[in-house]
């Protein structure tokens, strides 16, 4: 967490954001509706190189591909502000049951193309630093969904390599998501051909 932290108080203007100072955190960097934060050298900062060098996590993807040659992506983090502590909400928003902090979740997607690799390529991570439950949100997914990757060629555009899933898509409509419950250090996995997104 303190690698996160070190991370984002280091951003430049218009950026001034301080660890335990709520209010230093109304401009946030990355998609706050989607909980994501994807550019500013995340992927790359030693946060990620350092939970991505774990001797255990290393096991696991060598264990799950028959190697110790592994080849790491430079991917985002998701990160929530707490929308409930958001000092500057205006009455405006209470009244019309909004907040610029919160994550609006339900960005049903998926990182890969059923057009280009239909197969398994990929097995996409997280490892929880904080308890993710219904009160804080978290990872959706919809389970077994990578088993009908193929449905999804009628809306992919050829030059992605992943894709918004729209909300009447037959996919979405059996067995709606579930959020993961997750404890801090917990590894979660999938197939990157699941459908799955970040939650309020």
């Amino acid at each position: 967490k303190n690698l996160i932290w070190q991370h984002l108080e280091g951003l430049k203007s218009p950026y001034r954001i301080k660890r335990g100072q709520i209010h230093t955190w109304n401009i946030w960097p990355g998609r706050h509706e989607a909980g994501i934060i994807e550019d500013f050298g995340i992927g790359n900062s030693q946060a990620q190189w350092f939970i991505r060098s774990i001797p255990a996590i290393k096991d696991i993807f060598a264990e799950i591909w028959h190697t110790r040659e592994l080849l790491s992506s430079m991917d985002g983090i998701g990160i929530f502000r707490p929308w409930h502590l958001n000092l500057q909400i205006q009455q405006r928003d209470i009244t019309n049951n909004t907040n610029p902090w919160k994550t609006t979740g339900a960005n049903w997607h998926v990182d890969q193309s059923p057009v280009q690799k239909p197969n398994r390529v990929c097995v996409q991570g997280i490892i929880n630093l904080l308890p993710a439950d219904e009160t804080t949100g978290g990872l959706m997914v919809i389970p077994s969904s990578h088993n009908r990757f193929h449905e999804l060629l009628s809306i992919w555009t050829k030059s992605k390599n992943n894709s918004k899933i729209p909300v009447y898509h037959e996919i979405l409509q059996e067995g709606y998501g579930l959020l993961i419950h997750a404890q801090p250090g917990d590894l979660l996995l999938w197939d990157s051909r699941t459908v799955h997104c970040n939650t309020p």
